[in-house]
């Protein structure tokens, strides 16, 4: 179920309302049902994760993640199965504890909204063709991030972005529809595959997908303010996350500071 769907049901079956008119009580209590529905879909929402990505993460069914949208009864065992697919610890969804007071969630909720105001989804596709190297090329900086695997070769990272920044500097000193025939650019051909398969044969060695998108974002250094172009390239594990390949859209930061080490290491 997508989230507006949750929420539509929520507000229909009158729990929203619910939530915000019942008197606080300082009895400890597992999480509510129709609340762990909400924060699962709304995870999902956050990490751009279908159904049966969370299912596989998580190591149930698809049915089930269903269920538990829907508000339904479903083991512990499998609660915490979800939680931590999700990223957070076991007995999340079914440890005892004293409710937030209003003031408390209300809080929480600014807190995530904030955080949320400061991201943008962009559209993503697979890292696979020609076109997706050149679109890197032609930003000014790059942002690879091996974030979500569990283990990676440094050397191999550095080499997929001396290769990017490579490309870039050779079609920013060269392209023009004037030359687009002439040598630099049959060359340019050949570095554009170079780079597909260093970045197929990284997904290879370590069971990888790479999805790639490009963006615009306001970016602060120091006391300077600039509008960039930013290129993204993003590895996620196929036996965890075995469906990342099928994503359309990442969640970004719309606005950052960059640092000087970030730019030193990322500046195409």
């Amino acid at each position: 179920m997508s989230l507006k769907t949750v929420m539509k049901r929520l507000k229909n079956e009158h729990i929203i309302e619910k939530w915000l008119n019942e008197p606080w009580q300082d009895t400890p209590r597992k999480p509510d049902r129709n609340l762990i529905a909400f924060f699962v879909s709304y995870c999902r929402e956050i990490k751009g994760l279908p159904v049966l990505s969370l299912a596989c993460l998580a190591e149930v069914s698809e049915s089930t993640i269903e269920r538990i949208e829907r508000g339904e009864k479903v083991s512990d065992q499998t609660l915490d199965k979800v939680a931590v697919a999700l990223g957070y610890e076991t007995g999340t969804f079914t440890k005892e504890r004293v409710p937030l007071q209003a003031n408390e969630v209300r809080k929480n909720l600014e807190e995530n909204a904030q955080e949320l105001s400061n991201s943008i989804w962009i559209p993503v596709e697979p890292f696979q063709k020609h076109k997706h190297v050149r679109a890197l090329s032609r930003t000014h900086m790059n942002i690879v991030d091996t974030s979500h695997l569990s283990k990676v070769d440094e050397e191999i990272i550095g080499e997929i972005k001396e290769y990017i920044s490579c490309a870039n500097f050779l079609r920013t000193e060269k392209e023009s529809d004037l030359f687009l025939n002439c040598e630099p650019f049959n060359k340019m051909r050949k570095l554009n595959q170079d780079i597909l398969d260093l970045v197929k044969n990284f997904g290879f060695e370590n069971r990888a997908y790479a999805l790639t998108g490009t963006y615009k974002s306001a970016v602060t250094f120091g006391d300077r303010k600039m509008n960039l172009d930013i290129g993204i390239l993003t590895f996620f594990p196929k036996d965890t996350d075995p469906y990342a390949i099928k994503r359309s859209h990442l969640l970004v930061p719309k606005n950052f500071t960059l640092t000087k080490e970030i730019l030193e290491e990322n500046l195409s």
